[in-house]
């Protein structure tokens, strides 16, 4: 259960990050 939990929060750390580059790319 655990390791699903940081999994899922890596995955929307990398989403997160990911959205950001492509927002500082527009602006």
């Amino acid at each position: 259960m655990l390791g699903i939990s940081i999994y899922c929060h890596n995955l929307f750390l990398a989403i997160y990050c990911c959205l950001r580059l492509t927002n500082a790319k527009h602006w």
